[in-house]
């Protein structure tokens, strides 16, 4: 059903189901906007605080799981065992604020990115003419950062940071997964071998309305992993600014976050506070992006 659906009616429809289920639960509506440049609709995300990243116990617990995970499954197949660094980069937890902004409320999708590669002459996503991974409504996958930050400029709008990224999964709560504490493979499109829905791999973007973080937000979990702006410091939460952190001046690895269609060996991943550096011009068949943009009324449609 959702394949034949036309974009803006698919876009229709998963707003009326989200904004029906918000009113259920005594919650707002998403304030929403729809960018002239590429159609996208945005949310507003408001100002406000949370506890971002993990404890270490946290982090000490999610690397025990999938260690223990990676022995009974994946070590005979040649996986590389987890690293206890990667997942201590998100600790310690620490209060975060940041300022209001705009955030997509889907990841890009293929029939936007070759509309911009035509405007521009850009390269094509890697995975363009993929049966699956190229859909014209599933998440574009298959570009660099460098790719996705070309985006975004083209668009008038950027990358989130991490903490923009991060406080719209989890919320003022500080959420471990957008809708909750415990992660529910049937609100998220996530590996085979831990969903039980029909997409092997990437799906129509905003398939899983159950999956809406606090804001409205669609898809931080799961579907394409999304790069964000801020290059990677395994050690910056411990010295980070904070209001609106923007992430160290430099660095050859960036950020993915979400988890994605793939990775079953690490279900840590897929906790909105897990950070997985990724060389910044790698162009994987998981990394796609969303984009942000200031709180400001340039560009938008009402």
């Amino acid at each position: 059903m959702l394949e034949d659906m036309r974009p803006a009616a698919a876009i229709a429809f998963f707003q009326f189901v989200i904004n029906c289920a918000r009113i259920a639960a005594g919650q707002a509506a998403p304030e929403i906007v729809i960018w002239e440049q590429d159609g996208s609709p945005m949310i507003r995300i408001p100002a406000g605080a949370f506890e971002m990243g993990l404890t270490e116990e946290e982090a000490r617990a999610a690397w025990q799981e999938d260690t223990a995970l990676w022995a009974q499954n994946l070590k005979a197949a040649g996986w590389p065992a987890p690293r206890l660094e990667d997942y201590l980069s998100a600790t310690p937890k620490h209060r975060t604020s940041v300022s209001a902004f705009l955030l997509d409320q889907y990841e890009v999708s293929n029939a936007q990115y070759r509309k911009y590669v035509a405007a521009t002459g850009a390269r094509p996503a890697e995975y363009a003419g993929d049966p699956v991974l190229g859909r014209d409504e599933h998440p574009v996958v298959g570009v660099s950062w460098r790719d996705a930050t070309a985006y975004a400029r083209w668009a008038g709008k950027r990358l989130p940071t991490e903490a923009e990224w991060e406080y719209a999964a989890r919320g003022p709560t500080g959420l471990m997964y957008p809708w909750g504490g415990i992660l529910e493979a049937t609100r998220a499109n996530l590996p085979v071998e831990l969903s039980p829905d029909e997409y092997a791999q990437s799906a129509p973007r905003g398939s899983f309305s159950a999956g809406a973080s606090p804001f409205g937000i669609l898809d931080l979990c799961g579907n394409a992993m999304e790069w964000v702006a801020d290059p990677f410091d395994a050690r910056y939460y411990a010295h980070s600014p904070t209001s609106d952190p923007p992430g160290p001046a430099t660095g050859e690895f960036r950020i993915l976050r979400g988890g994605g269609w793939k990775y079953f060996h690490s279900p840590a991943i897929y906790r909105s506070a897990y950070r997985a550096p990724r060389y910044l011009g790698d162009r994987a068949p998981f990394a796609g992006f969303r984009c942000a943009a200031d709180d400001r009324m340039d560009g938008m449609e009402f």
